[in-house]
């Protein structure tokens, strides 16, 4: 999916590089990019600027290559300072946990532009550039970031595009195995330090929590992560962050043994949908970047019919929806603090 590539800029001999690659790839080459022609006058003039990775003590501006879900990204600066983190599940929220500037992001098609859990400060100066379906190109190469950073299903389309503005890190769209996928996209951006302290925090409170469930006999029975996305598209999680998450507190899934191979849900629609009943049922409408009106008009369908009302989870009581903005995505520790919150306020009152 992904490929290294060269980005430019004022800085440094292999930016400079990048810059014409950039230019040349959108018919914008011009004699400013014949600057960085030369490796050891481009890093002379940066050290003397105090220009070198944002840090103004001169300090030296290593890179290295990361391996990433679509090669190698070469040159990547140890310190980026100006990152385009193209999706709202894992490179935004990481981002926003460390002190790199986030100049780009891909704004979510419906409601807030950004998850609920991205500290607004950390984003209001961020340039919108597109869904996955059709990122805004020209206005990245605008941007003139020094790393870019996105789930494969973002970078694959556009991967040689994007290589050719900055070094490209692909992040596998795994749900299930969420922290890998962060530690990497921290690594990129070289701030993993604070990102292993917030990692550190969700998992010292899971363990804490998942005592209490334990002692309140919660986790006993397996419970259920039901998505509702169309009559036709109801899905029954066994393997996603959210289930991860759940897993972590001590609860098995429902479902987790019929689930085929390689797939993380099992996919039902209104006929079967006693097939999701269990002790507990977590349910969500609809998924980030989908229309919410189109998931509440599936499930006020299904609700009112026999099947729904038959669930014994239902007729106990024994429901609770919850928001699929960190529900389902939830590839980030401020996502599942946020599931931890809503776990502890509806089995254990608090």
């Amino acid at each position: 999916m992904f490929a290294a590539a060269t980005t430019s800029g004022p800085t440094g001999g292999r930016r400079g590089r990048r810059l014409v690659a950039g230019l040349a790839l959108l018919a914008l080459l011009g004699a400013a990019g014949c600057s960085g022609s030369d490796d050891n006058n481009d890093n002379n003039n940066d050290n003397a600027s105090g220009n070198n990775g944002g840090n103004g003590d001169g300090a030296s501006s290593s890179t290295r290559d990361i391996e990433h879900a679509l090669g190698v990204a070469e040159d990547v600066p140890a310190e980026p300072t100006r990152v385009v983190a193209l999706d709202p599940y894992f490179s935004l929220p990481t981002a926003a946990l460390g002190d790199v500037e986030i100049v780009g992001t891909s704004h979510l098609p419906f409601g807030d532009p950004h998850p609920p859990f991205v500290e607004a400060a950390r984003v209001e100066n961020t340039e919108n550039v597109g869904w996955f379906t059709e990122l805004d190109i020209a206005g990245i190469h605008a941007l003139e970031p020094d790393l870019i950073v996105g789930v494969e299903s973002f970078v694959e389309p556009v991967h040689d595009e994007l290589s050719a503005i900055a070094p490209t890190v692909a992040l596998p769209l795994d749900h299930a195995h969420w922290e890998e996928t962060v530690r990497l996209a921290a690594d990129a951006m070289g701030i993993s330090e604070a990102v292993e302290v917030s990692l550190g925090d969700y998992a010292t409170r899971a363990e804490e929590l998942s005592a209490r469930l334990a002692d309140a006999g919660a986790t006993e029975e397996p419970v259920t992560v039901l998505q509702f996305r169309s009559v036709e598209d109801i899905r029954i999680y066994t393997d996603h962050c959210s289930t991860r998450v759940l897993g972590d507190l001590g609860f098995t899934l429902h479902g987790a043994d019929e689930t085929p191979e390689g797939e993380n849900a099992l996919q039902v629609g209104a006929e079967q949908l006693t097939r999701a009943d269990s002790s507990f049922v977590f349910y969500l409408l609809g998924a980030a970047g989908s229309n919410p009106e189109e998931a509440q008009a599936a499930f006020d369908i299904v609700s009112t019919q026999p099947l729904w009302e038959r669930l014994g989870a239902v007729e106990r009581g024994d429901t609770a929806v919850v928001s699929p903005d960190w529900w389902f995505n939830c590839g980030s520790p401020q996502a599942n603090q946020l599931i931890l919150d809503d776990v502890e306020a509806t089995l254990l009152g608090e």
